[in-house]
């Protein structure tokens, strides 16, 4: 598939078909100057060769793990969360998805495989262009820090974890 330039930013955008699928997907090049300078990979090429365990397997332990709090959908009682792993010297951030419902005082959250996710690659050269600013370390909530993440989430029959409640208050 040829790679198409957007309208309204410098990006080009590469849509390629997944194996074995009836889908395709796209990579995202943002560019200046005519250089690249991030690619950002969608949800099912990501998915497919990324579930969390793998990229923890290739990446190692992530600098920091934060946590952007969804709504709670009180029609439904489900609650959401996105992690974003940050590798700041790899110049790699990673996001998953997760949902959840209340237990006790916790909500228990587990990684879900059909809502967005993605990983963003950015040069060294620039800054990178997601805001941090505005999600929170994801120990403020959980037992859960960037190594303990790590030791947990490489195997893969860990899915889950609990957040306190506090987080979407």
């Amino acid at each position: 598939m040829p790679i198409t330039k957007s309208t309204q930013f410098e990006m080009y955008e590469w849509s390629a078909w997944l194996p074995n699928a009836d889908t395709s997907t796209g990579i995202y090049l943002e560019v200046q100057n005519n250089v690249v300078t991030a690619i950002r990979v969608t949800q099912d090429l990501f998915t497919l060769f990324f579930p969390v365990y793998k990229f923890l397997e290739a990446s190692d332990k992530p600098d920091k793990v934060l946590v952007s709090i969804s709504d709670y959908d009180k029609t439904n009682s489900i609650y959401d969360a996105t992690l974003y792993l940050v590798y700041e010297q790899k110049h790699i951030l990673a996001s998953y998805v997760y949902w959840g419902t209340t237990t006790t005082d916790a909500v228990n959250l587990c990684l879900q495989h059909l809502s967005p996710q993605e990983m963003y690659l950015w040069s060294s050269e620039v800054e990178i262009s997601t805001d941090l600013s505005t999600f929170k370390p994801l120990d403020e909530f959980t037992d859960l820090n960037p190594d303990t993440f790590y030791e947990r989430f490489k195997n893969k029959n860990h899915m889950c974890f609990e957040m306190s409640q506090d987080a979407w208050k």
